[in-house]
């Protein structure tokens, strides 16, 4: 590089002003690529239901209620999906049950009005029958769905919005007769899905081992779905045998390569805390080797998780004592036990090596390979709207977590006896904090709960930050540590924006983002406060 550049470099990346600036352009170029990726998706369906839910369960902090959808967009986004040929009608029996507040039936009229057109006159009073039951009560249309479904043959769809509405009315032996009936049809699948959702629920596991046997219903017998049927038979061997494949499957790869390029930001930014150079091949082997145990420490929490709450019937439920109880003793324990757990290979080398930033760093790779791969399985429950909490702050906050626990373990193999109740002491702090925080977060009754759970996360924070300066050393770097984390969080939070933009749109995608960019702005206040890297003006 040329000198002159170094330093140029080497100056920018230690002002207060340039960072900040930089990093608010990066945010802001985040804000206008979701803009971008916004519009290119118009007339897509693939993000339409996950706009519907996030439009009726916004909630305004300000008059304490759940906000009403913008009635004109949603109807402009149904017409608009009506016209997509990769559209079909079973996708906008998915969206009804998510229409029924805030769209008037007139407004609606416009949408049936659509359907007829692509569908035929059939399936538009089939769905305006739908959206009158499930948005007006309508016994009337109910009856005429019914008399539909009833007929020899059945009217097509019908069976299956009777088994929505059964499903809506918690009529789970009804819902399944319906769903079943429907699923019968070759290109049914989602009715079959839903069929194997009920009996889940009702738990007649003798019913869906009958049904297994049926060739039409095979193609819905995911994984998942086996290990529900193992868990209830207690089939161990099938238990652990299917964890894996459940861990595995209805992964794509678009999951696999954002959070992949989420975990290599962060692995950046800790890597730079630790002042490790690209030369240094055997602590970076550590790092990987620490991302891939923390991954597969997945594998076991998710035994202990069937172990506790489906076994021995853990229960997050019931007065705040059992609640703190199931996140400490369920949550807490499993996660941190397990991502030490697989940390202990390494552990013995590292103590070796008497250099506890090295520990601290690799034991954060463990964290953070656990969150990657935790990530994913958020993914797939929440169709992307986790995204947010997940590569922000949930990130964060395991790397913390293990790297915490990981380095008082370190220090029980150089120091004996004396190490060993540190650990335990650290241990049993890291695990009712990790309890704690999800658990001020889970009861809505206490309404100070999300300030209490970020005021745990600035604890840790601080002492994370803490440690790591303790062991820093002087360096002349081109690039400051503090532009390096600066630049690493924006591009993560403008990531964030565009990805969510892409989703649920730009005013949607920010509603949902500002609790994270708070957690956000925590961290990088507590970077700054504990490390003291000299930043001029």
């Amino acid at each position: 590089m040329d000198e002159k550049l170094r330093r140029l470099i080497y100056r920018k990346t230690r002002s207060r002003a340039f960072l900040w600036k930089l990093g608010l352009a990066i945010v802001l170029l985040g804000l206008v690529l979701g803009f971008l990726l916004d519009f290119l998706q118009v007339g897509k369906s693939h993000s339409l239901q996950t706009r519907l839910e996030v439009e009726t369960a916004i909630f305004d902090m300000s008059s304490g209620q759940f906000r009403e959808p913008d009635s004109d967009e949603i109807v402009d986004q149904l017409i608009t999906a009506s016209a997509d040929p990769e559209v079909e009608f079973p996708d906008f029996l998915k969206w009804m049950p998510l229409l029924k507040v805030g769209l008037p039936e007139e407004k609606f009229s416009e949408v049936t009005k659509a359907i007829e057109l692509r569908f035929g006159i059939e399936q538009a009073d089939l769905l305006r029958d739908f959206f009158l039951v499930v948005a007006k009560g309508s016994d009337a249309a109910l009856e005429r769905i019914a008399k539909k479904a009833d007929q020899d043959p059945p009217e097509r769809w019908a069976n299956q919005i009777l088994g929505e509405v059964a499903e809506l009315k918690r009529d789970f032996g009804q819902a399944y007769l319906r769903f079943k009936t429907e699923g019968l049809h070759p290109d049914a699948e989602y009715a079959r899905q839903k069929t194997i959702r009920i009996l889940l629920l009702r738990e007649d596991y003798e019913e869906l081992a009958r049904l297994k046997e049926e060739p039409v219903f095979s193609d819905v017998f995911t994984p998942s779905v086996s290990l529900q049927s193992a868990i209830h038979s207690r089939d161990w061997w099938q238990i652990i045998r299917l964890i894996p494949a459940t861990q595995m499957a209805g992964k794509h790869l678009g999951i696999y390569l954002i959070a992949g390029l989420v975990a290599l930001v962060w692995a950046i930014l800790l890597l730079q805390l630790g002042q490790i150079e690209k030369e240094n091949f055997k602590v970076l082997g550590l790092c990987l080797a620490g991302f891939l145990l923390g991954v597969l420490s997945i594998t076991p929490t998710l035994f202990l998780v069937i172990l506790q709450d489906d076994i021995l019937s853990f229960q997050r439920s019931g007065d705040w004592i059992q609640v703190f109880a199931y996140y400490i003793g369920g949550v807490g324990f499993r996660e941190e036990f397990c991502k030490l757990l697989l940390f202990i290979p390494l552990a013995p080398i590292l103590a070796k090596r008497r250099n506890e930033l090295e520990t601290l760093i690799v034991a954060s790779f463990v964290g953070l390979g656990f969150a990657a791969e935790e990530n994913l399985n958020y993914f797939m429950d929440t169709s992307g709207l986790s995204a947010t909490s997940r590569f922000l702050t949930a990130n964060f906050f395991h790397i913390t977590l293990t790297g915490i626990a990981g380095l008082y373990l370190c220090r029980v193999w150089r120091q004996g006896f004396r190490g060993f109740n540190e650990f335990l002491y650290a241990f049993g702090i890291v695990v009712i904090l990790h309890g704690c925080y999800n658990a001020f977060l889970s009861i809505s009754e206490i309404q100070e709960g999300g300030f209490i759970a970020m005021a745990l996360f600035i604890l840790l924070s601080k002492f994370y930050f803490a440690e790591i300066h303790s062991q820093h050393r002087s360096s002349q770097s081109t690039f400051s540590v503090t532009s390096v984390f600066v630049i690493g969080l924006s591009l993560l939070i403008a990531s964030m924006i565009a990805y969510q933009s892409s989703l649920v749109g730009p005013s949607l995608a920010l509603q949902l983002i500002v609790p994270e960019l708070l957690g956000s702005a925590i961290i990088l206040f507590m970077f700054f406060r504990e490390f003291s890297e000299s930043i001029g003006s």
